[in-house]
Order: C-alpha cells, then structure tokens, then sequence
C-alpha cells in the first residue's frame, strides 16, 4: 500500500511562525513511523525551524537525520547538511574490529 504524503499546508502554519511540537510530532510520525524524538533532537529541530543555526554532534546511530529531515519536511527552502563523511567511513571499519 503506497502512502500518500502528508499536506504540508497543515503542518506548519507560515514562514514566519514556528511549527509546533505537536506539528512536528505529526511529520516524525507519518514519515518515520517514530513516535517521539529522542534526546535533544526536538530542541535541535525547533532551532532550526524558528531560524537560529545548529549544530548537532551525536554519535553514529543518535539521530542526527532527523534534526535535518523534519525542518525539511515542515518549512520550505533549502537545508544545507554539512557531514563528516570521511570521520563516517573510517569508524564502521573500525568499529567492526
């Protein structure tokens, strides 16, 4: 069965208000089947989403994807993910040891 998308005129509520928690709640549940965040990511995700810069350092795993996939999903515009591929790469190798 093909999930339709969630409208997101009724997510948030302009460009200029923030998304509320109950809102953001609604997106993580359609789109990642999660029932709540976890940690600091609804922190992170308010952040972002009211327009103050972010930075998220989580281990491998934290949910740092979610910090970036929610404000995506709930305004429009660009989000720019900066990553350290590289720092990635090398610990699942080693981790694997």
């Amino acid at each position: 069965m093909k999930k339709s998308p969630l409208p997101l005129q009724n997510v948030h509520r302009s460009d200029k208000n923030v998304a509320g928690r109950e809102s953001l709640v609604k997106l993580l549940r359609w789109h990642f089947g999660h029932a709540d965040f976890r940690g600091k990511q609804l922190e992170a995700i308010e952040a972002v989403v009211s327009g103050r810069d972010c930075f998220c350092l989580m281990p491998t795993g934290g949910g740092k994807s979610i910090c970036y996939q929610i404000p995506a999903l709930a305004k429009p515009g660009i989000v720019l993910v900066v990553s350290p591929l590289i720092g990635i790469i090398s610990f699942f190798p080693d981790s694997m040891n």
